[in-house]
């Protein structure tokens, strides 16, 4: 398997591309940028002419955009801002749905919607909660705290660092996984809440986690330049993929869980066989550090975005 350029879309924003997520069942993806705003781009056109263009925005993210998702369902897409600010909106019309959520400064950085397996399930958010060192998930349309979930930190030069920078949420919704400043992992059962797994083999900051399709392990991107591959119900080490040359920021499993992306400082996005455990691919399109990688629910498109203000969108042959 390899990545082919599809387009690539210079000045999508007008300042540094941090965040982006496909929507379910759809050829559009959102992005949050430093310049304030969500855009909502689509594909069209045929397979030999392809055309990336951006449909809606949304303005008024105060200081920026730091993380953007969009639910299981393709129904609903929210983003948090620097001043910890989440609005959620519907995707059909792009209203905003309920209440602004309003966290303490700081107290919350990545988000992720828990899965929906039916229209009866609430609408929930699962949070990093930034400097209060915990994971939240947030009933969006009742404005209310759920759950809560504390990091556990166990040295003191750690108690230094405490601060969660990135959540995720298993597909089953059995797991939900935060980790921060101080590089430790921490695996939480949803249900009963009870830490089932940590991982403290990363030092560094660790910028984005992500679970396979099959809820069987999680990734992660981190500053010590390594990608760690974790078992999800314990929390031990299977493999750690070394290839950057700097920070990891981005990381996304592939749908049929046989390949995965990353993004990194280097300004390189990286295709590795989960398989053999070895980078298979660089490509090196964009001029500055890639902050996020995503892949389409289909899996025939990643995106990737970047500090450069472009929007690269590939096809997996």
């Amino acid at each position: 398997m390899r990545l082919q350029l599809v387009q690539k879309v210079e000045n999508a924003h007008e300042d540094s591309i941090w965040t982006v997520s496909w929507v379910p069942g759809k050829k559009q993806f959102v992005t949050g940028s430093v310049d304030e705003n969500v855009n909502i781009w689509e594909e069209s056109g045929s397979a030999e002419e392809v055309a990336i263009s951006q449909v809606h925005t949304l303005s008024g993210v105060s200081l920026g955009a730091v993380s953007v998702c969009v639910d299981s369902t393709g129904q609903h897409g929210a983003v948090n801002s620097l001043d910890s600010k989440i609005n959620v909106w519907s995707m059909d019309g792009y209203s905003i749905v309920g209440d602004m959520i309003k966290m303490g400064p700081s107290e919350c950085w990545d988000i992720a919607f828990m899965p929906k397996r039916s229209e009866s399930d609430p609408l929930v958010l699962a949070m990093a909660g930034g400097s209060t060192n915990c994971l939240r998930l947030w009933n969006v349309l009742e404005n209310k705290e759920v759950a809560t979930f504390e990091i556990p930190s166990d040295t003191e030069k750690k108690r230094r660092e405490l601060f969660t920078l990135s959540v995720a949420v298993s597909p089953d919704g059995k797991y939900i996984a935060g980790a921060g400043m101080d590089g430790i992992i921490a695996i939480f059962e949803v249900e009963s809440g009870k830490l089932v797994g940590k991982s403290e083999d990363h030092s560094k900051p660790v910028r984005k986690l992500a679970f396979s399709p099959d809820s069987k392990y999680i990734v992660s991107a981190c500053d010590d330049m390594h990608v760690g591959i974790f078992e999800a119900a314990t929390g031990n080490t299977i493999q750690v993929l070394s290839g950057h040359e700097s920070w990891v920021l981005g990381v996304a499993v592939h749908p049929d869980g046989k390949v995965l992306a990353t993004g990194g400082s280097d300004g390189k996005v990286k295709l590795w066989d989960l398989d053999d455990n070895k980078c298979i691919q660089t490509v090196s399109e964009h001029t500055d550090q890639v902050w996020g990688v995503a892949w389409s629910d289909d899996g025939k498109r990643l995106a990737s975005v970047s500090d450069d203000r472009s929007i690269i969108v590939y096809a997996l042959l």
